[in-house]
């Protein structure tokens, strides 16, 4: 097979990155991944083909898009405390704990208002105050899920092994299989549940445990929102563990192992008002916000806590660049982009864009082959040590913020109006007069928006008169 045709041949499945450098290099922004007629012409970090299908461009064009919905599964399995030593001894006690203990309501408008942000070509949200994911670090701090071990759907010897009545054994079995496919590996049906992970949930609790539950978790997620940002049907929903990214943005962001979910408030109000508000509130986050909570496990209330030893025990893996494996699907983690969040120097990320590369599936019997490169890849992980580098120094940040407004789309709503505030006619009923009027609220981030170009137009001319 020549290259060309393996390149035809790319599949739906693969989280392809261009990892030889040379290869396809953008002459704008000089990132490897696309070339600059694959690139968007107005914002050339961001891919074309992605571009024609995203949400965020018809946002910023004025169209209203529907909220998705979050699929989560209504049914339930109730918890016997006889299962605690076989849940314990597979290593996901904790997560059972928080789960049986009351789960706060999902809130579309919020998931939505990140949906919209996040990029596939970088697996990053796009904002004004720089990038930002879901690492392998809040997945271990807020859900307490290991990161290292197998990949789900590697072979591992084993046989099962009985720890007490067989029958408590058996529903333990199934409360587990219920617990993870619900959870933190939830399909998109709503009321069934994933038997690909039947299989591992066969063999002894021991095994069980030394699986990388973290990084299957994560990559599950990552597709679930390449996927949901394309999606703009009253319809369409989102999937995935929607509770690490409903809990992630918020400064006070806290492993769940500490604090429990069900003390969480009850989000009230009409979604689509909560979404428009959402949507202008992270355009106006800028970096130099005290809100913009980068670092929030470093906090001594956490620090000084008795979390789970799950937690931190692969603190050396937050920082790997590492393809993120659940059976068919794989997807990257590239902290690189988002060093701020580790509370590094964060420079122009070196790291490959993810190409649209998306047809077809492969069947779950070839998949190891196919995917031999990234199971190498992830057997051959590289530990990063989370001190090292240079810490953050403002003035890199700064620098890498330039490059990323010049390249990517980081507001979604256009500002109210490009003309010169001094010649704007002030007996003139515009849109936010007549909106006003109405008793309606308008928008804040288009009127923040040219308030602020305009004092920068402003500025600039006074400091012309003065010289």
């Amino acid at each position: 097979m020549n290259a060309c045709t393996r390149s035809r041949q790319e599949k739906y499945n693969t989280g392809d990155f261009n990892d030889v450098p040379g290869k396809v290099q953008c002459s704008t922004c000089h990132t490897f991944g696309h070339n600059s007629r694959m690139a968007d012409p107005q914002y050339h970090l961001l891919d074309a083909a992605y571009e024609a299908k995203h949400r965020a461009p018809r946002i910023a064009a004025g169209e209203d898009m529907p909220p998705l919905r979050g699929h989560i599964h209504t049914q339930h399995l109730s918890w016997d405390e006889r299962y605690a030593p076989f849940i314990q001894e597979a290593g996901l006690l904790h997560l059972a704990r928080v789960v049986t203990s009351r789960l706060p309501p999902l809130d579309p408008a919020l998931l939505t208002t990140l949906v919209d942000r996040w990029r596939p070509e970088t697996h990053t949200f796009h904002l004004s105050c720089g990038e930002k994911t879901i690492t392998l670090e809040d997945t271990a701090m807020v859900l307490g899920l290991p990161i290292d071990g197998g990949r789900p759907g590697s072979p591992r010897g084993g046989s099962i092994t009985t720890l007490g009545s067989v029958e408590v054994e058996r529903h333990a079995r199934a409360w587990l299989w219920f617990l993870l496919a619900c959870f933190p590996l939830p399909d998109s049906s709503g009321d069934t549940v994933d038997s690909a992970l039947l299989p591992i949930l066969d063999r002894p609790w021991a095994t069980i445990a030394t699986f990388s539950w973290g990084t299957a978790t994560l990559g599950h997620l990552y597709r679930q929102l390449c996927e949901a940002c394309q999606r703009r049907k009253m319809s369409s929903s989102i999937n995935g563990c929607l509770y690490l990214l409903q809990d992630w943005p918020f400064e006070d962001c806290r492993p769940i192992v500490l604090w429990l979910w069900g003390d969480v408030e009850v989000v009230t109000g009409r979604i689509d008002g909560r979404y428009k508000r959402y949507t202008n509130a992270l355009d106006c986050v800028t970096h130099r916000l005290i809100l913009v909570e980068w670092t929030p496990y470093s906090r001594d209330e956490i620090e000084e806590a008795e979390l789970s030893p799950l937690c931190k025990r692969d603190e050396d893996l937050w920082r790997a660049v590492v393809p993120l494996i659940y059976f068919v699907v794989v997807e990257y983690h590239i902290p690189t982009r988002v060093l701020r969040q580790l509370g590094r120097r964060q420079v122009v990320p070196p790291h490959t864009l993810h190409r649209k590369k998306r047809q077809g599936r492969y069947s779950d019997t070839d998949w190891c082959i196919t995917h031999v490169v990234y199971t190498q890849r992830w057997d051959t992980r590289e530990r990063v040590p989370v001190e090292h580098g240079e810490a953050h120094e403002e003035d890199y940040f700064v620098e890498y913020l330039c490059w990323l407004q010049a390249h990517a789309r980081v507001r979604l709503r256009p500002t109210v109006d490009h003309w010169p505030i001094c010649e704007v006619d002030s007996d003139k009923s515009d849109k936010y007069d007549n909106r006003t009027r109405r008793g309606r609220q308008p928008e804040r981030t288009p009127i923040e928006d040219y308030v602020g170009q305009q004092l920068a137009w402003l500025t600039n001319e006074a400091g012309s008169v003065l010289t």
